[in-house]
């Protein structure tokens, strides 16, 4: 979890993003810095090489994506690196699709319970 607090003091932002990923959750649990349970920091971006995933020497670059996640995910190809790891549902502008699907999900969940609630108080 050092990468966490390490990148983290920058990217406090994505680091909570990341926490909600099944990455972050696996870590969380007690499998720090084994990849195979959750990937930490490093294991995308790169220990001292980061560059920003413009840069077709980045590891996050269109041309070494794939290759990066096949480190750990060895089917992974082009649909499979679409994940987005950082997402977040509250940013409309970035993520429109993520957004309306937590609007949705939100919605129905408030709905079924004030229908059952209310059936329950009128029973």
């Amino acid at each position: 979890m050092a990468s966490d607090a390490r990148c983290g003091k920058c990217h406090e932002d994505r680091l909570e993003h990341y926490r909600d990923t099944y990455h972050g959750k696996a870590m969380a649990i007690g499998k720090p810095n084994v990849a195979s349970a959750g990937a930490v920091c490093y294991d995308c971006h790169g220990h001292h090489e980061v560059l920003p995933q413009a840069n077709p020497e980045s590891r996050l670059s269109k041309e070494k994506i794939v290759a990066t996640c096949q480190q750990c995910h060895k089917g992974a190809n082009t649909q499979f690196v679409q994940y987005r790891p950082h997402a977040n549902p509250l940013d409309r502008e970035n993520y429109p699709v993520l957004k309306l699907g937590l609007l949705a999900i939100t919605s129905l969940l408030i709905s079924v319970f004030t229908f059952f609630g209310l059936h329950t108080i009128v029973w």
